[in-house]
């Protein structure tokens, strides 16, 4: 067996202080977005909306389906093509989503929804009926919004004075234990947690709290692969991967440029690391509270 991987694995926490630049900051931000101070509760919802997943990181059947759940929810509110057949539906479903995939992959479920809602209350003008044609405008008029575009540049700029800032030793070690704390609980509340690019679980071998032998750490690397396997194997299992944007953020830094099986075992790691402080009835605070 090539052990290659493992010697990756086992590297600790290369000079965290030193090594963490301004990508790695936002990475551990994205875990739960934050929002640019000036902006509104009504502008962070749009924010946060842009954040989801976006439609080209969806299945078309998945695609369908919500279209589906807009398009009854618009007729409701329009009180038009009530009468129209299951297949009529399913056909327009299908174009809408043709068109999405086509001209608005980079929008997320949420914010087609929003297009749809604003649509049907005439914020983008006057309509007689429901058609393709008039959901495509729906979704055109939203995408290029003068106003969404502004709010989602505020955004951006302050995004990148995050990036520019320099922070000290305990800022940065501040930010990575809260960042620690997010995804412990959502771990706790047995919630999906993804610790992008395993800054999570550096950080805590880096402090010395992971303390596997070479043998687990060699079973959980064989584990790994296991789970890599088996999904490439079988398409319909939820594969444990980034998005698109998230594979994005990952570029020019240490984890994107690790195996895929040294990612995954690194994230079994740390959830077995987890399972062992519930156990012991600790928290992430009561591992650094002789050092705060």
């Amino acid at each position: 067996m090539d052990d290659t991987p493992l010697l990756v694995f086992s590297m600790l926490f290369r000079s965290i202080f030193n090594s963490i630049n301004v990508r790695s900051m936002t990475e551990i931000i994205s875990i739960n977005k934050q929002i640019a101070p000036e902006l509104t509760q009504t502008e962070a919802m749009v924010i946060r909306d842009a954040s989801l997943p976006k439609v080209r990181d969806m299945e078309k059947k998945s695609i369908v389906k919500e279209i589906q759940q807009i398009y009854a929810k618009t007729k409701i509110e329009t009180h038009m093509n009530l009468k129209e057949t299951q297949q009529d539906e399913l056909a327009l479903c299908l174009l809408i989503s043709q068109d999405i995939l086509k001209d608005f992959k980079t929008l997320t479920i949420r914010e087609i929804a929003t297009a749809f809602r604003n649509g049907s209350r005439g914020v983008y003008g006057e309509y007689m009926f429901l058609s393709v044609t008039l959901f495509y405008n729906w979704m055109k008029a939203f995408k290029f919004d003068k106003n969404r575009s502004d709010i989602l540049m505020k955004q951006r700029e302050w995004e990148e004075s995050l990036r520019e800032k320099k922070l000290d030793e305990r800022e940065k070690r501040n930010l990575l234990i809260n960042g620690l704390k997010k995804i412990f609980t959502c771990y706790t509340k047995k919630e999906y947690f993804n610790d992008l690019n395993n800054h999570g679980y550096d950080f805590l071998d880096g402090c010395g709290h992971i303390d596997f032998s070479g043998v687990e750490k060699k079973e959980m690397l064989e584990e790994a692969r296991m789970q890599i396997e088996m999904e490439e194997k079988n398409p319909h299992i939820k594969h444990d991967k980034l998005t698109k944007d998230q594979l994005s953020e990952m570029v020019e830094t240490l984890a994107s440029k690790q195996p895929r099986e040294v990612r995954v075992a690194k994230k079994i790691a740390l959830t077995r690391f987890f399972d062992e402080l519930v156990a012991e009835k600790k928290t992430i605070e009561d591992l650094f509270i002789d050092q705060k």
